[in-house]
């Protein structure tokens, strides 16, 4: 393409050349810059590729995460529930005990009542006891009465002297007179203290018999129907555990007990395991 120069004239065949080459410059620029732009796009577009599958990995992790996640929430579900009939079943168990604790308690006063239902027969045993004594005082008036009995065979044999004196000294029947009229009277005293004695004797004799019917029926009574393990004070005392305090140390153990309107909470549960769980 020949050159313009001035007014109306063209350039020399260098100058053509010259121009063609700078025209031969301008399109391999423009073919570069064209290879280059698609060069470009080519880049950009794997780039896009690389992070488009970044993303998927991503993806695939946020959703492989949200899976374990979702697993995670089913197993807390699922304890909540083991944990939640576990605190059902320590609520039932609660109750039962303290229904347990009642009928101890019940059973406790019924053992007081007993208790002092056998202080009361213990009385009527002292009592008894006592009749017993009652029933020595009556051997003892039978030993009086005999020593009385021998008392008036002596005073017999004194008649009988008093006789044989009168019968040997004539002289002094006056004397023997007196004292025989002295040694009767000893006689008809002996005979009514004998007498007397042997009346003692049948009154000792029934309050003995009367006392041994009321000690057996007051030991009846004391033993009632009572089984052989329990029929003794020494039993009664070894079945509460030999404790004088027994009411008490029921009492006490009751008040350490949860009661059926107690609220559960970590302070009153005990730690224990179900289902391979610890609860």
């Amino acid at each position: 393409m020949p050159l313009y120069r001035g007014s109306g004239g063209a350039g020399d065949a260098s100058t053509d050349a010259y121009a063609s080459q700078i025209a031969q410059y301008a399109q391999t620029a423009t073919t570069k810059a064209n290879e280059a732009s698609v060069s470009a796009a080519a880049t950009a577009a794997d780039l896009l590729l690389t992070n488009a599958d970044v993303v998927l990995t991503h993806a695939d992790v946020v959703l492989t995460n949200a899976d374990a996640v979702s697993t995670a929430l089913d197993v807390v579900s699922t304890n909540a529930d083991a944990v939640a009939t576990a605190l059902d079943v320590v609520a039932t168990n609660a109750d039962a005990a303290s229904t347990a604790l009642d009928v101890i308690a019940t059973n406790a006063d019924a053992v007081a009542t007993a208790l002092d239902v056998v202080a009361t027969n213990a009385d009527v045993v002292a009592s008894a006891l006592s009749e017993t004594n009652a029933a020595s005082s009556a051997s003892t008036a039978t030993t009086q009465a005999s020593n009385a009995s021998t008392s008036a065979i002596n005073a017999a044999l004194s008649e009988t002297n008093a006789a044989s004196s009168a019968s040997s000294a004539s002289t002094s029947a006056g004397n023997a007179a007196t004292s025989e009229t002295n040694a009767a009277t000893s006689a008809s005293n002996a005979l009514t203290s004998e007498t007397n004695a042997a009346a003692s004797e049948v009154a000792a004799a029934l309050s003995a018999a009367n006392a041994a019917s009321e000690v057996s029926i007051a030991v009846a009574a004391l033993v009632d129907s009572a089984p052989t393990t329990l029929d003794t004070l020494n039993e009664l005392a070894f079945a509460l555990g030999d404790d004088a305090n027994f009411s008490t140390t029921v009492t006490n153990a009751l008040a350490t007990k949860l009661t059926a309107s107690s609220t559960l909470n970590a302070d009153n549960i005990t730690t224990g395991t179900l289902n391979g769980g610890t609860y």
